[in-house]
């Protein structure tokens, strides 16, 4: 009951001055849920007086907290949803992989791969070392969740086990680095693919 009226509160302050910050909001509805302004009629006038002045010598103490506290709402909403976003695309990376996975291990290729990616997969399946030396482009979303470019070249194949799946090591480097200060990863072939699929990967 008590967070209803809350709720129907703080929608008719936000309807009336839809622009207003979150600690406006705020304090409009503690004022009224507390009765401040019923408590403050029934004081003494002089006493009144001087609650308000020390009210208003407060206010900009009061505003600033309020502002940090909507500055590190805004913040953590920011990587909420910059979370969730990495999910989805991690979400859809895994199902491309998947696919890919199942077109290499099987007769029928994915009709919904593109056409490049069908290609590589021939390729593969008639050759596994026929992407050893590949040079190419690729988009790395880094710790910051800013998108940093690398070359990339296919240096050796890992091939595929029982509890392994089929994996290239790739050298990669950033620019101004050249190729000699690459650093060496191994990538399955179906991430591999995803990313060319979904476009963070391109051949040079």
């Amino acid at each position: 009951m008590q967070s209803e009226r809350v709720l129907a509160l703080l929608d008719g302050i936000w309807r009336r001055a839809p622009n207003a910050t979150p600690g406006f909001l705020r304090g409009k509805v503690q004022c009224r849920l507390n009765n401040t302004l019923v408590w403050l009629d029934n004081m003494p006038d002089e006493k009144k007086n001087t609650t308000v002045r020390f009210a208003i010598s407060q206010g900009y103490q009061a505003r600033t907290s309020a502002a940090i506290e909507e500055k590190a709402t805004n913040l953590e909403v920011q990587a909420r949803r910059k979370f969730m976003a990495q999910k989805r695309d991690k979400r859809r990376r895994n199902q491309r992989s998947r696919k890919i996975f199942k077109s290499l291990e099987g007769a029928v290729v994915d009709e919904t791969l593109s056409d490049q990616v069908v290609v590589m997969i021939d390729k593969i399946k008639n050759n596994v070392r026929s992407l050893c030396g590949l040079l190419f482009t690729h988009i790395w979303e880094e710790d910051d969740g800013g998108d940093m470019l690398y070359f990339g070249r296919v240096k050796d194949v890992k091939l595929q086990t029982k509890s392994s799946k089929l994996k290239y090591r790739i050298s990669y480097w950033a620019p101004p680095q050249q190729e000699l200060d690459a650093e060496d990863y191994l990538i399955t072939a179906g991430d591999l693919l995803a990313d060319m699929d979904l476009g963070d990967l391109t051949l040079c």
